[in-house]
């Protein structure tokens, strides 16, 4: 990504290396596919007019995020190494773990699901060392787990 400007991402984006967003990101609603078999992070700015949108895991290798990140759908496939979730992270729709799954240990850090208007789903593996760690839920949106 740029160190400054605006990069528009198309409907479906592969992210077969690292991920650096140090401009701004628009992420067209689509969805980015995370596809290395060797180790990725996603660094950046991950956050308002540059959130994620839909990411869905699926390279062997393992994922650390970073920075703090939003998403809407969060992905983790039965293909996927394991993801290391940031600080802070927002999840405005589904989450699906199939994998493994590690919530930051640092104090303070916090998952949050933040559906104001629609029904979220919370589904798969969320115990032993894919725990949610510390989950905050926000918005009128239903939670189905």
């Amino acid at each position: 990504m740029p160190g400054s400007g605006t990069v528009t991402a198309p409907a479906l984006l592969t992210v077969t290396g690292n991920y650096s967003n140090l401009g701004t990101f628009t992420n067209s609603s689509g969805i980015i596919y995370a596809t290395s078999s060797a180790a990725q992070t996603f660094s950046g700015v991950a956050t308002g007019t540059s959130a994620l949108a839909n990411v869905i895991f699926l390279g062997s290798g393992t994922k650390n995020i970073s920075s703090n990140a939003s998403t809407t759908d969060f992905t983790i496939t039965t293909t996927s190494g394991a993801v290391t979730a940031p600080t802070q992270m927002s999840v405005f729709g589904n989450f699906l773990n199939n994998g493994t799954f590690t919530s930051s240990n640092v104090a303070g850090a916090n998952l949050y699901f933040a559906s104001t208007t629609g029904t979220q789903t919370i589904f798969g593996n969320a115990t032993g060392t894919s725990a949610l760690g510390t989950t905050t839920f926000v918005g009128a949106g239903a939670k189905v787990f």
